[in-house]
Parts: C-alpha cells; sequence; structure tokens
C-alpha cells in the first residue's frame, strides 16, 4: 500500500511524518542534521525509529551536541547514527510487516527548521512505489557505512592559536602511537562500558552467546584516522589473497602485547573515506569473529570469557585505555597494563 503516493508536501511537515509513523512498526530516516526533540516526537508514533545523521562526523559540533544525541538514544528504543561520509539527503522511510508502504524526500531535515517552522519554506514529496526499492538500497548503505552515536569518540576541544580565539580539535603529538579507551561517557562526565559494541560486541543480536568468549574490538574513528596516518591505513583494493582468492580484506597485522602475547589481528568494517579511499572502523582479532581478543581482554581483567565487561571491572584492574603503537608495517605494540 502507499497511502500518499505522488503527494507533494509544504505545510504541517511534522504530522504529515508522524501521522504515517503511527501506521508503520518501523521507520528509518536519513537526515543532514537532526534536533533532539523533534527526533522524540516522532519516534513516540513508532517506537522502532533509526535515524542516520549525515553532517556530525564531517562537521565537528559541541559536546553538548553529542551528548545530547547519545541521552536520546538511551532513554528508549531510538537507533541514532552518524554518516561517516558528508550527507545531506532528507529520507523518510515507512514500513509495516518488512515492506515499505511510503517514502518521503525533500529538504527537510528532521529539525525544528526542517518540520516545525513555517517560514523556511521546506517541502516533502512523496515517492513512487516503483522506487521504493532504490531509495530503501539508499537507506541501507548509509546504514551499513555509519557508527552508532554511543561509538562515536567525541575529542574535547582545546585551544588553538588563532587570532579569533576559536577552539579546535586536538591534534596528535606523538603520530605513532594512540591511546584507545575501553569506555564510553555521558552527558555528566560518567565513564561506562557500552552494553552491545566495542569490548562488548559479543553481547548484541546475532552473536553467538553459548561458546566461546565473547567477541570485542578495539574502535577506530574517524579522528585517530586524521590524525594517526602511519598507524590506520586504507582499506585495501580488491586483490587477490595469497592463496588466490579475490577479496577487499587487509591481510593480517601481528600484535605485541605488552605480557608477550603475539596476537594475530586485523583492521576491518567501513569507516570514514578519505581522498576516494575506505578506511577500516575498527581491530579485532583475526579469527573470524573478535573471540580470540574477547578472551585475552578479560583473562587480563579476571573476569569470565562470557563476561559483560562493566566499568567497574576496568576500574579494578587499574587501567580503562589501551595504547597501539606502530612498530613498522604491519606490526604493532599494545600496552594494556596497569597503570601506577
Amino acid at each position: 500500500m502507499n497511502i500518499i503516493e505522488n503527494q507533494f508536501f509544504s505545510e504541517n511537515l511534522v504530522g504529515v511524518v508522524s501521522g504515517l509513523a503511527q501506521i508503520a512498526d518501523d521507520v528509518v530516516v536519513v537526515s543532514g542534521y537532526g534536533k533532539p526533540d523533534v527526533i522524540k516526537s516522532i519516534a513516540d508514533n513508532c517506537p522502532n525509529t533509526t535515524v542516520i545523521l549525515g553532517m556530525y562526523i564531517k562537521e565537528k559540533k559541541a559536546k553538548a551536541v553529542y551528548m545530547a544525541f547519545e541521552q536520546l538514544a538511551k532513554e528508549g528504543t531510538i537507533s541514532l547514527r552518524y554518516c561517516n561520509d558528508r550527507t545531506h539527503a532528507k529520507i523518510y522511510l515507512f514500513k509495516k510487516n518488512g515492506r515499505v508502504f511510503a517514502a518521503l524526500v525533500g529538504s527537510a531535515n528532521i529539525s525544528d527548521s526542517g518540520l516545525t517552522e513555517k517560514d523556511n519554506g521546506e517541502v516533502l514529496q512523496a515517492v513512487d512505489h516503483s522506487n521504493f526499492d532504490e531509495y530503501l538500497c539508499y537507506c541501507n548503505e548509509k546504514f551499513a557505512n555509519s557508527i552508532d552515536c554511543a561509538e562515536f569518540n567525541y575529542i574535547e576541544q582545546e585551544e588553538s592559536d588563532d587570532n579569533n580565539g576559536k577552539k579546535a580539535l586536538g591534534t596528535a603529538v606523538n603520530r605513532f602511537s594512540v591511546e584507545i579507551p575501553l569506555f564510553l561517557e555521558d552527558a555528566e562526565g560518567t565513564r561506562y562500558t557500552p552494553k552491545r559494541s566495542g569490548v562488548n560486541w559479543g553481547n548484541q543480536e546475532g552473536h553467538s552467546k553459548k561458546r566461546g568468549a565473547m567477541e570485542s574490538y578495539l574502535k577506530v574513528t574517524a579522528d585517530y584516522i586524521d590524525n594517526y596516518p602511519l598507524l590506520f591505513q586504507p582499506k585495501q583494493e580488491v586483490r587477490n589473497t595469497c592463496s588466490g582468492k579475490r577479496t577487499r580484506v587487509n591481510d593480517p597485522i601481528e600484535i605485541r602485547w605488552d605480557d608477550g602475547v603475539i596476537m594475530s589481528a586485523i583492521f576491518s568494517g567501513n569507516g570514514p573515506k578519505r581522498e576516494g579511499r575506505l578506511y577500516p572502523n575498527k581491530i579485532t582479532s583475526a579469527d573470524g569473529g573478535g573471540s580470540e581478543l574477547g578472551a585475552y581482554i578479560r583473562s587480563r581483567l579476571g573476569v569470565d570469557s562470557r563476561t559483560v565487561v562493566k566499568y567497574s571491572d576496568l576500574e579494578r584492574y587499574g587501567r580503562d585505555t589501551i595504547t597501539l603503537t606502530y612498530v613498522q608495517n604491519g606490526v604493532y605494540r599494545a600496552d594494556f597494563s596497569k597503570t601506577a
């Protein structure tokens, strides 16, 4: 069904979107910008709402902006994500029983100025049903090239030397070594471990919870890629592996841990693009899922291999970060020793 096919809307846009959300059991929005209160008003009509924001990695915002989105996502069932690439598209997809029944495109962000303010002249156009698959494919691609808002490692701004007294993102001091946190921070600065990503990646849906250690990965952020170019290389182009198979996956790297353990690891996932080259968004053990890394971290912490790691476990251990250092091509050192 498409109850609004080919209709054009220039008034009461928030009412149009909210009305369709009430009918839907799944809503997907791609928008350049957004406002938490407007997103919440839409999601109140359909709890299973995913919003992919396109300009919050490429354009750095105040910390309070990111914290507000993270808090909104923590409060309900809304999935809030940031695109790794610059995205200005405004698409609203509405699904029922797994199928798109309505779609809107136009100029309106999921924000006050986009949907609620009358004087901005924003519009939305209903998509013909014959084009649903194309828009769904586009949204799926944006989802695949995005990260959960809670995983975005916002680097605090520090004073720069420009004449206007503005603040700028801090840059790397040692380009060969980076401190990777195993935690996130809430709006009040309280540290916590993500429940279904990072060190607790194996706790999310789709991962086996019956055998083996809980999988883990180390997050590679866009800021790391920009500030530590030697540590994080772009993903390899389609190539032949040593066994002759065609693949885009990078060759494994060697990580030499501070306690003498040597681990085969791999840069994986789709992160940001730089000058047309795609970069990874995580590091994990090269065992097909990250179980070896998860087991190793938990063994250092002294907890069971299936334990969901809490921040209190890191506090008790005496360290909440891992220092990754570039040694030579394909070889890295990792330090997870307890701090004095």
